[in-house]
């Protein structure tokens, strides 16, 4: 009996260690590499604005700014100056008020094939490189890898990752800062604070008596005016004085007009109910005959008579 009780107690251990065994192996073949930080001699310096290169700082050193901005950036030369206009004039603001409050811009070029490196030097040049730095990274890292190169090398005491396409408003910062200082105290000095775009989603949706119900005219009418206003604003363009929600149909017209395009074409595209909006609103000169009967025949290739 007491054979047996040994014979049984061995095979228990020797399943217990064959167990061991095989959920160490299984967690070795499934476990996920450790991230490469491994960076490229040519990642580990910075194009100063005088054209000089320097070495980057290292996140272990003291921290000689308030805050750090960290962009990642990938094939981003037509959206990245709009953000970084909107970002630069909020933080420069923020520095007028407090002299005090020091911050830098690192936009980190995440192997970019187009012009993203030398749209950002240019900022580099304009406010100093103690403010905004460049990293071009050698080959593409992914969003994850970007943003951990630009932490890398962020001289802040607080870290702000930004995206480059400008799809929140930089001013939000305020709202982060706010969810950030609410977490002290801050265990080891560290904490987390994360912005989301939610509230926009609800906000875009009706409530209230209009929930369901189709959008007037004049909702529809703001909303063209409002998008037009801020197409105008992402370019860095004044908006214009008087924009009429009949601005698109009118433009796009017009242009369809020189471009030899058919009456029956541009009616497909731009319908309208009567030859006094048609004439008023599309570029022509409503005096003469000849554009006038243009018009007619424009209206009459898409309304019934």
């Amino acid at each position: 009996m007491h054979c047996c009780l040994c014979d049984v107690l061995q095979l228990l251990a020797a399943l217990a260690a064959l167990l061991l065994v095989l959920v160490a192996v299984i967690a070795h073949v499934t476990a996920r590499k450790m991230p490469n930080l491994h960076r490229h001699e040519e990642e580990k310096f910075f194009v100063a604005s005088n054209g000089e290169k320097k070495p980057f700082p290292s996140i272990h050193d003291r921290p000689e700014k308030d805050l750090s901005v960290v962009v990642p950036a990938y094939n981003e030369e037509e959206r990245l100056p709009v953000m970084m206009n909107e970002a630069m004039e909020f933080l420069e603001k923020r520095q007028m008020k407090r002299p005090s409050f020091k911050y830098e811009v690192i936009v980190v070029d995440d192997g970019s094939s187009d012009k993203t490196t030398q749209v950002a030097l240019n900022y580099s040049k304009k406010y100093g490189s103690d403010k905004v730095r460049v990293l071009t990274l050698v080959k593409n890292r992914g969003k994850g890898g970007a943003v951990r190169m630009g932490v890398l090398v962020s001289r802040g005491k607080t870290i702000l990752m930004a995206d480059a396409d400008g799809a929140t408003k930089f001013a939000d910062l305020e709202l982060v800062e706010v969810g950030l200082d609410s977490l002290k105290p801050w265990p080891d000095n560290l904490a987390i604070s994360c912005g989301s775009r939610a509230h926009l989603e609800k906000e875009s949706i009706a409530t209230g008596p209009a929930k369901g119900k189709t959008a007037s005219k004049s909702t529809i009418a703001r909303w063209i005016k409002t998008a037009i206003q801020e197409a105008y604003k992402a370019r860095g363009l004044d908006p214009l004085g008087k924009i009429r929600a009949h601005s698109t149909r009118s433009l796009s017209s017009s242009w369809a007009e020189k471009g030899q395009a058919s009456a029956e074409q541009i009616c497909k595209a731009a319908t309208w109910s009567s030859i006094h909006t048609f004439t008023r609103h599309y570029r022509v000169n409503v005096q003469s005959d000849k554009d006038l009967g243009y018009g007619r025949k424009v209206l009459q290739a898409v309304v019934p008579p």
